[in-house]
């Protein structure tokens, strides 16, 4: 008898990722939510049917939440919501300029190559998270930052 015929499946560790934000230095993050888009779904009586007819309806993407442990001296997370929030109470809806692309890349077992790379267009925060604090807890303070989605392409 033959041996095994064709390639070995090499699975994707969650904990192997990356997340590259256009204009942030420190992108380094503990969690990322999931990535996920959504169809509704339009159901159609033609004629006195019993059965609906399934028709596709808007789409929408998840937000996605980056989550880290809070690192002093790094503003940059903060800084970009702030110029969300200045701008919004300046007069109006987010200017594209304050829209960025973000990367998350699936990494391979050895943490070097890129093995699946997921970009995020228009992507700004909808919501900063200083942290939460506890006496009785043995374990870092983390901030996490909400973002909300123009669009998702896998590029590989």
């Amino acid at each position: 008898m033959s041996g095994i015929v064709g390639s070995t499946a090499e699975f994707h560790r969650k904990f192997m990722f990356l997340v590259e934000i256009a204009g942030i230095t420190n992108a380094g993050f503990q969690d990322c939510s999931e990535l996920s888009v959504e169809t509704a779904n339009i159901a159609y009586y033609e004629g006195g049917a019993r059965v609906p007819i399934g028709l596709p309806g808007r789409s929408q993407i998840s937000v996605v939440t980056l989550s880290r442990g809070a690192i002093t001296g790094d503003g940059d997370l903060h800084d970009w919501y702030e110029q969300v929030v200045n701008i919004t109470n300046n007069g109006g809806l987010v200017e594209p300029a304050f829209k960025r692309t973000v990367d998350i890349l699936q990494l391979g077992m050895d943490g070097l190559r890129v093995i699946r790379r997921h970009r995020l267009f228009g992507a700004y925060p909808e919501k900063y998270v200083y942290g939460a604090w506890d006496n009785n807890a043995d374990e870092l303070t983390m901030e996490s930052l909400a973002l909300r989605v123009d669009a998702v392409k896998k590029i590989f």
